[in-house]
């Protein structure tokens, strides 16, 4: 496998040529796996996944570090702004709490595709709740559904009995 070459020596063979070809370069690798059981269980090629594994990062998903949703918020805003000359400046309280407080199970791309789409469908200086029209959606959507959820959840509950006094005449 070229790629093990290139990670193991540092070297590439460039199309048409005989002669490898030093290179000096960094991979960085991402997965939503675990490569370790992945490797254990034959998904996976053990010897990429030690040449691969020198440094390893993990990153929790979004919905476990919502404090960096603000920022990464006022990033995506002020690069797509900057990319596409638009003047987009901020995004309202209120779009602001139901973005930070939204699951994100596409992660950080997610979330830069949905402010993407807002800033360049925006009609004003600033992102309002109705820019983000498929996120209140499923937001909705889910707290429809937490009613339901809690109660398949929760066990019965205990008749209520009235209570005795303590009080004596």
């Amino acid at each position: 496998m070229k790629l093990l070459r290139v990670l193991q020596e540092g070297e590439v063979e460039p199309v048409g040529s005989r002669t490898p070809q030093k290179v000096d370069v960094r991979v960085v690798s991402a997965t939503n796996r675990e490569l370790a059981v992945e490797s254990a269980q034959g998904r996976f090629r053990e010897d990429l996944y030690y040449r691969l594994n020198v440094v390893q990062l993990t990153i929790p998903p979004l919905r476990e570090r919502r404090e960096d949703i603000p920022a990464l918020i006022n990033h995506f805003i002020a690069r797509t702004a900057a990319l596409e000359n638009i003047h987009v400046r901020g995004v309202s309280e209120e779009a602001m709490t139901l973005l930070t407080a939204f699951d994100w199970p596409g992660n950080v791309r997610q979330l830069q595709n949905a402010i993407f789409r807002a800033v360049v469908l925006c009609d004003s200086d600033r992102l309002s709740m109705r820019d983000f029209p498929q996120i209140l959606a499923q937001a909705q959507r889910a707290e429809r559904a937490a009613p339901a959820l809690q109660a398949a959840e929760t066990p019965a509950a205990a008749p209520v009995l009235p209570r005795r006094s303590t009080v004596s005449s």
